[in-house]
């Protein structure tokens, strides 16, 4: 089964989850396999995201309920 098959889910929603989320776009990942939440929703960047078709949400437990797998995108502190 190929990675792009599979529903990823991004906890996190800056520059490298943005770069991780075009990445898999551009290798023909369909955009409601991709689910984003980000609890501040600064900017309304998942407002944007929702507009391609990308699952976005401020609720970290409904992306971990949805998807396979999970990518951290969250800085370290």
């Amino acid at each position: 089964m190929s990675i792009l098959a599979n529903k990823i889910g991004f906890l996190g929603c800056g520059n490298m989850a943005k770069s991780l989320i075009q990445g898999l776009l551009d290798r023909g990942c369909h955009p409601n396999t991709i689910w984003v939440s980000d609890h501040c929703n600064l900017q309304g960047k998942l407002q944007s995201l929702s507009q391609t078709g990308i699952h976005a949400t401020t609720n970290n437990q409904e992306i971990v309920k949805s998807v396979d797998m999970l990518v951290l995108c969250v800085k370290p502190h």
